[in-house]
């Protein structure tokens, strides 16, 4: 028996999304869009595992990081990890070696 799926909000399936025209979206749009709580997509940014922009105490993902990940696992035709494009600044305690 299969489980069937709510349809995906319009935001989700980037059909008439208006924030999919904006450069930079709040966490909680972007969770929308991948599918996700946005508890889950916080907790990853918050170890490092996904990137984003902190603006105080305020998070924001670059539209362009989404646009990045869905291209990179459509030409691999593999699995991408998020993870892989967080950047550091040098110095930054929380630096990947």
């Amino acid at each position: 028996m299969s489980a069937t799926r709510e349809p995906l909000s319009p935001a989700a399936a980037g059909e008439g999304c208006p924030t999919c025209s904006r450069r930079f979206l709040t966490a909680a749009a972007a969770a929308e869009i991948l599918g996700v709580s946005s508890a889950t997509l916080y907790r990853q940014i918050r170890a490092g595992q996904f990137p984003a922009i902190a603006i105080g105490q305020r998070l924001i993902v670059p539209m362009k990081v989404l646009d990045l990940m869905e291209a990179d696992a459509i030409n691999t035709g593999g699995v991408i990890d998020a993870a892989d494009y967080v950047v550091t600044r040098r110095g930054d305690s929380r630096s990947r070696e």
